[in-house]
C-alpha cells in the first residue's frame, strides 16, 4: 500500500528538523502556517498524478525526484 506525505506529516518533519540544529536558538524560524499557501500542497500532489490510469511517476526514486524538484524549484519562485 502507497502512504502519501501529507501536510501534516512535512509539517512534523519540519518541526523535528528545526529542533536538531543548534542554530535554532540564534535565528528565528517563521511559523510553518507563514508559507505561501498552496505551493506546498501542490508539490505534495505531484508525485500522485495520474494519466490513464496510471501513475505518472511509478517508482519510488521518480516520486522523490519530482517532489524534491518542485520543492527546490518553487521554493525560489515568489
Amino acid at each position: 500500500m502507497t502512504r502519501w506525505l501529507d501536510l501534516n506529516t512535512v509539517r512534523e518533519i519540519c518541526f523535528e528538523f528545526v529542533i536538531q540544529f543548534e542554530w535554532r536558538d540564534k535565528e528565528p524560524i517563521p511559523p510553518f502556517d507563514s508559507r505561501y499557501s498552496g505551493k506546498l500542497e501542490s508539490c505534495l500532489a505531484s508525485p500522485k498524478q495520474r494519466f490513464g490510469g496510471k501513475l505518472l511517476y511509478p517508482t519510488l526514486v521518480d516520486q522523490a525526484s519530482i517532489l524534491f524538484y518542485l520543492l527546490n524549484k518553487k521554493s525560489s519562485v515568489h
